[in-house]
C-alpha cells in the first residue's frame, strides 16, 4: 500500500496514521474528534496560547484556522479506552497546511481500517501509516514529499 512505512519484522505497537487535510478548518479537526474520540479529555492549559485565552477548544482551533502562519500541535486522548486505545493529533503547519493523525495500538488490521476511513473522511489521498516511527515534517510540502517517497 502506498504511503506505508515498511519495516522488517514489524512488532505491532503504536500505529500512527497521518493524513494531509484539504483545509485548516476548526470544523475539520472537530469532525475527527467527534468521530474517533467523542469523549476526549479536554486540553490542558499546557499549550502555548500566544497571549490569547480561549473559552472553548473550538475557539482555540478557530484561532489557528484564521492565523495560518502559526504552528501548533495538539493531541486528544479518549477517556474510555474501549474498544481500543486511540489518540487524535492535529499538526498546524507554518505554510497553512494541517496534518491530522490517529495513534492506535496496532494489530495489523485496525490501523489499516482507520487509515482508510480517515483518508475518506478527510477526502485526501495524501497520508502515511507508520509503526513505532514518528515521521519528521515541518510543512505540507515536506509531508507530501515524504508520502511520495514511500
Amino acid at each position: 500500500m502506498a504511503g506505508v512505512v515498511v519495516q522488517e519484522d514489524i512488532s505491532y505497537g503504536d500505529a500512527l496514521c497521518f493524513v494531509l487535510a484539504n483545509n485548516r478548518f476548526a470544523g475539520t479537526v472537530m469532525q475527527l474528534l467527534e468521530r474517533y474520540v467523542p469523549n476526549h479529555l479536554p486540553l490542558t492549559e499546557d499549550y502555548e496560547d500566544w497571549g490569547v485565552e480561549y473559552a472553548t477548544e473550538y475557539n482555540m482551533l478557530q484561532y489557528l484556522q484564521v492565523h495560518p502562519q502559526l504552528t501548533a500541535t495538539r493531541h486528544w486522548n479518549e477517556i474510555e479506552k474501549i474498544p481500543y486505545n486511540i489518540m487524535v493529533g492535529a499538526y498546524f503547519l507554518s505554510d497553512g497546511q494541517l496534518v491530522l493523525s490517529l495513534t492506535v495500538a496496532g494489530n495489523g488490521i485496525i490501523e489499516e481500517k482507520l487509515f482508510l476511513e480517515m483518508k475518506q473522511l478527510l477526502q485526501s489521498e495524501i497520508g502515511l501509516l507508520s509503526y513505532n516511527y514518528f515521521p519528521k515534517f515541518n510543512n505540507g510540502a515536506e509531508f507530501k514529499a515524504l508520502c511520495d517517497s514511500l
